[in-house]
C-alpha cells in the first residue's frame, strides 16, 4: 500500500479513486491538510495506488517544447484573471470544441476550495483566478476518469494533482481524452490559516455573510494584487502592502506550507502536465500592471493548443530563463517555526497572536543581519 511507503502525502485523491476495496480515503488531517488515510483493513496489496501515486516512483517529465509569454487580448477577461488570462482563454477554446472543464471554485459557505466540472461560460467565471488553499479532488476528478469513452475533459490543477491524473489516465488508457494544465505553484498552506483568517476578518472588519472571495484581485495593479472580500455589504480589498495580511504572511513567507510541498518534485520545468502557466514575474514585464502570464508547453498537444488562442491572444516566444525567472526553483527549507505555528493554530491561537509571537522574531532578526551585512560592507 502507498502509504506504507514513507511518502509526503498531497492529498491527490488518486489513490481513493482507483482503489477498488475502499481501502483509502482522502480527508482533512488535524493539520489542515487533506491527505489520505486507510479506513478499512481489507488492503489485497495490488499495488495499484502506488502506480498513480505522483509523489512515489521516479519523475519521467517530458521536455519543455516552447515557452511563450501570453494575455489575452480581452482586457475585461485579462483584468478579472489573476495573471494574463491564458488559462481562461484555454478553457473558452476547449469548451467551444466540445470539451467538459474541470477546475477549481471557491465555496464561501464551507471555506474551502474543490475541484468542480463546468461545461458553459457561467461554470468558467467560477474556476477563474488563484486559490491559494488545497482544494478536494476526488468527486471532480472520480468523474472524468470514469466518463465516458466519447467525453474530453481538460483539467487544470497544481503540478502534483495533474501529475496524479496523468498517471492514472496513462494506466486506463484515458490520457489521449485530456488536456492537463497545471501551473508554477508556491505550494499550500493548511486549511487552519485560511479558516482562522476568515474569522480575523469577520471580526475586525464586522462582515456578517461572506458571498466570494478573490485570492488575488488586481484592483491595485498585478504586482500590488490583493485579497477582495465580498459581503452583502460591497467589497473589502486587504492591504495592498502584502506584509501587513496575516494570511500572505502565512502563505508567501513558506512558514507552514504543506510538508511535501519544501521538496516538491515538480518544479519550474519538471511537469507532466501539456501546458504550464503562471506569473511571468521578472525583469522584462516588470512595469507591466494588467498582468502577463508565463506559458511552457511539454507536449505536441501542448503545442496545439497555444497556435489555436492566436485570435483571442496576444503570444510572444521568450527564453526559458525569462518564463522562469522569479519562480520557485528547488526546494524551500522548512521554517524552524513550522510546526510551533502549526500546534499553535491547533490549540485555536488566532492569527495575530501567532504571528506577533512568531514571524516578528524572525523578522527582526532578518533586518538586524541586512543591516550588519551593510554596515560591514562600507
Amino acid at each position: 500500500m502507498i502509504l506504507n511507503k514513507n511518502i509526503k502525502c498531497i492529498g491527490c485523491g488518486a489513490c481513493e479513486i482507483i482503489c477498488s476495496q475502499n481501502t483509502l480515503k482522502v480527508k482533512m488531517s488535524s493539520d489542515g491538510f487533506y491527505n489520505s488515510y486507510q479506513v478499512k483493513d481489507n488492503c489485497t496489496e495490488c499495488a495499484l495506488c502506488e502506480r498513480v501515486c505522483p509523489v512515489y516512483g521516479t519523475d519521467n517529465s517530458a521536455k519543455p517544447i516552447s515557452f511563450y509569454s501570453a494575455y489575452s487580448n480581452n482586457p475585461k477577461t485579462r483584468f478579472s484573471c489573476s495573471s494574463g488570462g491564458i488559462a481562461h482563454e484555454i478553457g473558452t477554446l476547449m469548451l467551444s470544441k466540445g470539451y467538459k472543464v474541470c477546475g477549481v471554485i471557491y465555496d464561501a459557505k464551507t471555506q474551502g476550495a474543490r475541484h468542480s466540472i463546468c461545461t458553459d461560460s457561467e461554470g468558467l467565471d467560477s474556476i477563474k483566478g488563484s486559490k491559494y488553499i488545497q482544494s478536494y479532488t476526488v468527486d471532480a476528478f472520480k468523474e472524468v476518469l470514469n466518463s465516458k469513452d466519447d467525453e474530453r475533459y481538460l483539467i487544470i490543477g497544481t503540478p502534483c494533482q495533474i501529475a496524479g491524473i496523468d498517471k492514472y489516465a496513462r494506466l486506463i488508457k484515458k490520457r489521449d481524452k485530456l488536456i492537463l494544465v497545471d501551473f508554477f505553484c508556491h505550494g499550500a498552506p493548511p486549511y487552519l490559516v485560511w479558516r482562522e483568517y476568515i474569522k480575523y476578518m469577520e471580526k475586525k472588519k464586522g462582515f456578517e455573510s461572506i458571498k466570494s472571495v478573490k485570492f488575488r484581485d488586481k484592483k491595485y495593479g498585478w504586482h500590488d494584487f490583493t485579497i477582495a472580500i465580498e459581503t452583502s455589504d460591497g467589497t473589502y480589498y486587504s492591504d495592498r502592502n502584502r506584509d501587513r495580511d496575516l494570511f500572505y504572511e502565512m502563505f508567501l513567507g513558506n512558514y507552514c506550507l504543506n510538508e511535501g510541498c519544501y521538496s516538491c518534485k515538480f518544479r519550474t520545468v519538471h511537469s507532466k502536465a501539456d501546458i504550464r502557466i503562471g506569473d511571468l514575474w521578472g525583469s522584462k514585464y516588470a512595469d507591466d500592471s494588467k498582468g502577463v502570464s508565463g506559458v511552457i508547453t511539454f507536449t505536441d498537444c501542448g503545442e496545439q493548443v497555444m497556435s489555436e488562442l492566436g485570435d483571442t491572444c496576444h503570444i510572444e516566444n521568450e527564453l526559458e530563463k525569462t518564463v522562469t525567472e522569479g519562480q520557485i526553483k528547488g526546494d524551500i527549507e522548512i521554517p524552524e517555526v513550522r510546526y510551533k505555528i502549526i500546534t499553535d493554530l491547533r490549540n485555536g491561537k488566532s492569527l495575530q497572536r501567532i504571528y506577533n509571537k512568531r514571524i516578528i522574531p524572525i523578522k527582526i532578526k532578518r533586518k538586524v543581519r541586512r543591516i550588519l551585512r551593510i554596515g560591514g560592507n562600507k
